[in-house]
Order: C-alpha cells, then sequence, then structure tokens
C-alpha cells in the first residue's frame, strides 16, 4: 500500500492557490492581514473537522465504510480504511483457527490447556474438568501452580 504522492501535490496547490487568491482579496479590500487570517482560520477549520470525523471513525468499533470527505482527507480515510480491514480479515481468520484448535483439543483423550504469563490458566478443554477438576468458568484467569498442589508438578513446571 503506497501512498498517492499526487493528491499531496494536489493540497499544496490548492494551498497556494488559496492563499494567491487571499493576497489578492486582501490587496483589493485594504484589509490583507484580516482577509489572510479569515482565510488561514476557515483553513484550520476544515482540517479540524476532518480530524474530528476521523477520531470518531476511528473509535467506532464496528468496520464500517469511511465518509467520503475530499483533497487529501479522502486519501487519508481510504488508506485507513484498508488498514483497518485488513487488520478485521487477520483478526477473523486468527478467530476461525483458534476455534478450530478447541475443536480438535476436544477431540483429543488427554486433558489440555493453554497456559499465559505466570501459569495462568487461558483456556482449558471439557477433559481437564473430568481429569483434573478443573472448572472453566471458575477456573479460567487463575495460576495453575494455585489449582494443583503436586509438588512434583509444580517441579516441573
Amino acid at each position: 500500500m503506497k501512498f498517492d504522492v499526487s493528491s499531496y501535490i494536489k493540497e499544496v496547490y490548492r494551498l497556494i492557490f488559496g492563499l494567491i487568491t487571499l493576497f489578492m482579496l486582501g490587496f483589493i479590500t485594504g484589509y490583507f492581514w484580516a482577509v489572510l487570517a479569515v482565510g488561514l482560520f476557515l483553513y484550520s477549520l476544515w482540517h479540524l473537522y476532518h480530524l474530528r470525523v476521523l477520531i470518531h471513525w476511528i473509535s467506532s468499533s464496528e468496520l464500517s465504510l469511511s465518509p467520503e470527505p475530499w483533497g487529501i482527507w479522502g486519501d487519508v480515510f481510504h488508506y485507513l480504511y484498508r488498514l483497518r480491514s485488513q487488520q478485521h480479515k487477520r483478526s477473523r481468520k486468527i478467530q476461525t483457527l483458534l476455534e478450530r484448535y478447541k475443536e480438535a483439543t476436544e477431540a483429543v483423550p488427554d486433558a489440555t490447556m493453554i497456559l499465559g504469563k505466570r501459569w495462568k490458566i487461558e483456556w482449558l478443554n471439557s477433559k481437564c474438568k473430568s481429569y483434573l477438576g478443573l472448572k472453566p468458568r471458575k477456573d479460567i484467569g487463575k495460576p495453575l501452580t494455585h489449582l494443583l498442589h503436586s509438588p512434583d508438578f509444580i517441579a516441573f513446571l
């Protein structure tokens, strides 16, 4: 995903054309600094508006279509939408793989669990309930060493 420089160049041209227009309007009216200040203020408001829209769109948890602003903001939203949709696809793929892994471990006759940092239980199959007496809703998140008190097992870990 490469950035298209043409929209950036168009935005620079738009800014230069706007500044030239403001200079001319300021000289014609005799209020050069006031016209320039108002024009730059409006240009800043335009960017602040799009920043607000961007923050609102990014903070929404759902993958929705991006707003359709014009100019360089259109490209910003387009690239971010592509990144977001790629991330969403990766997340769905990982979720599918995790579900398949869980289904596969349920078919295995052994007790299987996933342990996180400090031996905390993140997931366990149904065999852990019958073989080890663990309860998924109660024991997930607890360190395995607090639930199984066998000194040989703790030394093994």
